[in-house]
């Protein structure tokens, strides 16, 4: 797995969301204070929000997914099998403070991609080995659960520390020339044939968030969490980091965005074994309801 850390919004958003610690810090020594100056202020001191919009993401993914003759090869799907790297896709979120400092949040978005072409060398994709020409598609859901709970909230501030479950529910499939991994490499048996594969990857991780207002109409929010966790034949990798800026037109109504990213690595070594790598990073574009 290569987190690239260098890259400007891995610099950006790492940078924004590392700097609310000593901001925590400060603001827990007067935590019982609640400011009046804020009170009644949209995200923080509402016990719900929800936000609907566009992500417009630049993605870089590798696949290795494999059957009963093992793992199969690593397929970079933006240059081996010309998928597109950037896709713009719809957005939902949604958050609810359930109990004083306790609350939990939902995220979903999808994505779905195909293209044609020619191999001119073997890939193989679970129990097929493919040459000549091709056709792909591989669609991602993504549905992340985060629980938070908040060290800070004194209605200009609610910052705390938060654990989710990011689960990716993967489809892949593969068409073309295409032979049985196994026969004879001298004499394959080619004909046009067609190959599948899903299966969901959840992937926790632990990190820390932090909203803060600037004024009662300009809330900014950002959040880090990362995990590396092995289990059995489980191996998985998880590194995210987001910050947003919400104008708040109305009481109730927002408009915003920000920068988000994500990097992952999931790997499986039972039966019908795979290998993701994912990672994605992009701009946020979104309206926003607090209540």
């Amino acid at each position: 797995m290569h987190y690239r850390f260098c890259s400007l919004p891995w610099a950006i958003l790492i940078t924004m969301t590392l700097a609310a610690v000593p901001l925590m810090a400060q603001e827990r020594l007067s935590e019982n204070r609640l400011d009046p100056r804020f009170a009644d202020t949209p995200m923080i001191t509402d016990p719900f929000d929800f936000s609907l919009g566009g992500f417009l993401i630049d993605l870089n993914t590798s696949a290795a997914i494999g059957g009963s003759s093992g793992l199969g090869s690593v397929i970079r799907l933006e240059e081996l099998l010309g998928l597109d790297a950037n896709q713009s896709l719809l957005r939902l979120g949604f958050r609810w403070d359930f109990a004083h400092r306790h609350s939990i949040g939902l995220v979903w978005f999808s994505i779905s991609r195909s293209s044609t072409g020619h191999f001119d060398e073997y890939v193989d994709f679970v129990d097929l080995r493919f040459i000549g020409d091709y056709a792909s598609d591989f669609d991602v859901d993504f549905y992340g659960l985060e629980y938070r709970y908040s060290l800070i909230n004194n209605n200009r501030v609610d910052a705390g520390f938060a654990a989710g479950i990011n689960t990716f529910d993967l489809f892949g499939a593969l068409e073309g020339e295409a032979h049985t991994i196994g026969d004879t490499p001298s004499e394959p048996i080619i004909e046009y044939q067609r190959e599948e594969a899903s299966f969901i990857a959840p992937v926790p991780g632990l990190g820390i968030f932090l909203d803060y207002a600037l004024t009662k109409k300009l809330i900014i929010s950002s959040g880090f969490q990362l995990f590396d966790l092995s289990i059995g034949d489980y191996d998985g990798r998880f590194i995210d980091s987001r910050v947003t800026l919400d104008w708040f037109f109305s009481r109730h109504f927002a408009v915003g965005g920000g920068l988000a990213a994500t990097d992952i690595q999931v790997v499986y070594t039972g039966d019908d074994p795979y290998r993701i790598d994912y990672s994605y990073s992009g701009v946020l574009i979104h309206v926003r309801g607090s209540f």
